[in-house]
């Protein structure tokens, strides 16, 4: 071997370490938590062959036996420059902490210090002695018992390292499988040669010329294979720093790399999802989306998902990665957190409903009230028109008859009138509840004598009251609304003579009232919503009415701390039943947004 072969050897491996060490600087944020390890290693190998090539080329032994050291100091760097690389390659950067790291490299330091102080102990070598290989003399050397224990520690963290680098491509399936064997075989060259020279096996000390044919391999797959494509979706700068969450799969549906937006929306670790099947993740949408089978189409799904215990709302666009010949070799799924704009789409959601029904309100509203007001008034016009024209031949009782038929029409008008302005009054607070101390029943006996003056309502209620007497806290005038109402209602929905019954008893701190009539009673789909403003039964036929009564009901009641409730069956009646407090009564005030609510409902 000469020494100018040696020379030139060492002089192009140093070149060509240099060069990766230099473009792996300036593509830093490209290769992201894997420039560092590749620019330590390269250093590290690059200063082992300059400190080699003054070893070759020392003329005294003493000079050659400190260069032998100070490149024996230069190697120590290696292992745990490949463990780190390895550990940024196959996203175990969580496991190999700063504190880890420096744990491993104390034998490397403590390696260090018993170089430089050797020949006090001769742990590292029990002796160095000049060595003439052809044209070049080598420092020779038996090592001793901490040199054999350093190449154990060494090795053994390059294999770990390698362990753990074919276990994360095995889990890559064919996506860059080539690249990465072929990039991890150029690094491994140098660490097979030197054993091999080490243990006698090979005569002569190949290591130089491992590491230049190394650095070629290496250079070209830097510039052929494009070095930085090696996890391009997972350390660049575009997807590190995207607002949408990416997750790389390879071609056996699992994770091999995602970005910090995906575990932010997935509420996951790295390593919890790295090498995890994808179908175990998102699950839910795998059932959903459409999968497109070599198309090349992009695929779509939506999923839901509890993230650290909120639901949330994920969309996902699946494509297909492919190699150079075109197969389909993996895909690249694109996460978007849609939590806010399904929130905004069910308030636009409830908004646009509310916004119909208070449309179909005022629809109701005007219908009711101008079909209402229109008959009585059509009537009190023809009947005034011929009481105009016919009143010379009309004798008193015809005319009698004329004018009762206007005052029954005016009052059917006044009474949709009160409705409202009774409803009006409940929306802005002008009932207030005002209660007296006044005996329950002889105050609801007072009230329904109010309507029975007339002698057909006199005939047909009917009311069973118990025997004894207890005082509550009542407001006449909301108890009037309850009471006008209901007893009304059980009138007008029931034919004459059916009797209508109002049943009073106490019941612990409680009273209660039912109304029951045996009138044309309430379809069952439409008892839900007979509360509702403007709404009545679809059988009430002709039978006048505003659809106001039972709302303004249930507000009155409600003031004064009560519940209304209802059973009804077609053809047969239907009993409200009241339930007021007796003592310590507590209203439920009827705020005017919760009414709105109510009356948009």
């Amino acid at each position: 071997m000469t020494l100018a072969l040696i020379m030139f050897v060492l002089g192009m491996s140093a070149v060509q370490w240099a060069l990766i060490a230099v473009y792996a600087y300036y593509q830093r944020r490209v290769f992201g938590a894997m420039a560092r390890p590749i620019i330590v290693l390269c250093v590290f190998v690059l200063l082992w062959s300059l400190i080699h090539t003054i070893e070759a080329s020392a003329t005294t032994l003493s000079l050659k036996v400190a260069a032998h050291g100070a490149k024996n100091i230069a190697m120590l760097a290696l292992p745990i420059s490949w463990l780190w690389f390895a550990a940024s390659y196959a996203n175990l950067t969580t496991w190999l902490t700063r504190r880890r790291l420096l744990l491993i490299g104390l034998v490397p330091a403590i390696t260090a210090l018993l170089i430089v102080t050797n020949d006090a102990h001769h742990l590292v070598w029990s002796s160095l002695d000049p060595v003439r290989m052809g044209e070049v003399t080598v420092v020779g050397k038996e090592r001793g018992l901490w040199g054999w224990f350093y190449i154990l520690y060494s090795y053994g963290l390059i294999i770990y390292s390698d362990v753990k680098m074919l276990h994360f491509i095995t889990g890559t399936g064919q996506i860059y499988r080539k690249k990465y064997l072929t990039v991890i075989t150029l690094f491994l060259l140098p660490v097979v040669a030197n054993p091999l020279f080490s243990l006698g096996i090979l005569p002569i000390d190949v290591t130089p010329f491992s590491l230049a044919l190394s650095g070629i391999g290496v250079a070209w797959t830097l510039f052929s294979y494009r070095l930085i494509d090696l996890a391009p979706l997972a350390h660049n700068i575009v997807t590190e720093s995207m607002a949408d969450g990416m997750l790389v799969i390879d071609g056996i549906g699992k994770i091999f790399s995602v970005n910090p937006a995906a575990l932010a929306i997935l509420g996951e670790d790295a390593a919890e999802l790295i090498g995890k099947p994808y179908h175990s993740v998102l699950h839910d949408l795998m059932r959903s989306q459409y999968q497109s089978s070599g198309s090349g189409l992009q695929s779509t799904g939506q999923m839901q998902r509890v993230v650290h215990g909120e639901l949330r709302y994920l969309e996902l666009r699946m494509s297909h990665l492919r190699d150079e010949n075109d197969r389909i070799v993996g895909r690249v799924a694109i996460i978007r957190d849609i939590t806010r704009r399904k929130e905004n789409e069910v308030r636009l959601k409830a908004a646009l409903d509310a916004e119909k029904e208070l449309n179909a309100l005022r629809a109701r509203f005007v219908s009711i009230v101008s079909h209402e007001f229109r008959m009585p008034m059509s009537i009190i016009q023809v009947t005034a028109e011929m009481i105009q024209r016919y009143h010379e031949r009309m004798d008193a009782e015809s005319l009698q008859e004329k004018f009762t038929t206007i005052t029954q029409q005016i009052g059917l008008m006044n009474v949709l009138i009160e409705d409202v302005l009774s409803l009006d009054r409940l929306q802005n607070g002008s009932f207030r509840y005002s209660p007296e101390r006044l005996p329950v029943c002889d105050t609801i006996l007072t009230l329904l004598d109010e309507m029975r003056v007339a002698a057909d309502v006199a005939a047909r209620v009917r009311i069973e009251s118990p025997p004894e007497e207890a005082e509550a806290p009542i407001d006449q005038k909301l108890l009037r609304l309850v009471i006008r109402n209901l007893v009304g209602n059980a009138l007008k929905y029931s034919p004459a003579p059916q009797p209508v019954t109002v049943t009073l008893k106490f019941e612990g701190d409680e009273f209660h009232m039912a109304i029951r009539d045996h009138g044309i009673g309430i379809p069952e789909h439409d008892q839900q919503r007979l509360f509702d403003p403007f709404f009545r039964a679809g059988n009430v036929g002709d039978i006048p009415g505003s659809g106001l009564g039972l709302l303004i009901v249930k507000q009155a009641v409600e003031l004064q701390g009560g519940s209304i409730r209802f059973t009804s069956r077609v053809n047969e009646g239907t009993t409200f039943h009241v339930t007021l407090p007796l003592e310590g009564a507590v209203p439920q005030a009827v705020e005017e947004e919760a009414l709105v609510e109510q009356m948009i409902r």
